[in-house]
């Protein structure tokens, strides 16, 4: 997922990546660890819908997804890249 952040051109006013995760906290640690040294991504840990706000990627695991319309809404014109566990959302 963080190979996301390299990939797109990001027009963020500053050069910090925030990732939310939000419903599965073992994808939350494994990034934690894997960008420990990487200052420009931030990962943060996602309560509700309302938390989405300041992310770039937002992480949705399947046990959440019915919340995915709601937090669709919420980003809906901003930069915002949604990652889901559930395939009926490929496009």
């Amino acid at each position: 997922m963080t190979n996301f952040s390299e990939l797109i051109a990001w027009c963020a006013s500053n050069n910090q990546i925030v990732i939310g995760v939000y419903g599965n906290q073992e994808v939350t640690r494994e990034l934690e660890g894997f960008t420990a040294e990487r200052k420009n991504i931030k990962i943060v840990k996602i309560s509700s819908p309302e938390d989405v706000q300041d992310c770039q990627i937002i992480f949705i695991a399947k046990s959440k997804n019915d919340d995915f319309e709601s937090i669709k809404s919420k980003v809906e014109n901003k930069e915002v890249l949604l990652v889901t566990e559930n395939d009926r959302f490929v496009k």
